[in-house]
């Protein structure tokens, strides 16, 4: 099974760098947003992503992703730059965390 997205580690947040068109995740997720739990377990790695919502799937048909995403204009320019950036080089660029100002959670489930 494929997730339908791609995923960057910058900094310690895992983003969401880009979805595949009509994929679950898709519909699901949005560029940018990061990625703090699947199925209420904190994930740190995008091994540790992936593994989780292909478990999910598999027990379940769905994985429940818990996402942090951006509100204020300057953060979502941030981290499009900081995602191209990624893209482009090796090491990604470190970044400043998120206030609650900037960014809010939202709980959103994958139906596999």
């Amino acid at each position: 099974m494929k997730l339908g997205m791609n995923m960057h580690k910058v900094d310690k947040k895992i983003l969401i760098n880009y979805t595949i068109p009509d994929s679950v995740s898709h519909c699901a997720l949005n560029i940018g947003e990061n990625i703090l739990a699947v199925d209420d377990h904190p994930v740190a790695t995008l091994e540790e992503v992936r593994q989780r919502i292909l478990d999910g799937c598999n027990v379940n048909g769905y994985a429940k992703v818990l996402v942090e995403f951006p509100t204020a204009d300057m953060v979502r320019n941030q981290i499009r730059n900081m995602l191209q950036t990624a893209a482009k080089e090796e090491q990604p660029p470190l970044i400043c965390s998120w206030c609650r100002t900037c960014a809010n959670i939202r709980k959103r489930e994958l139906m596999c």
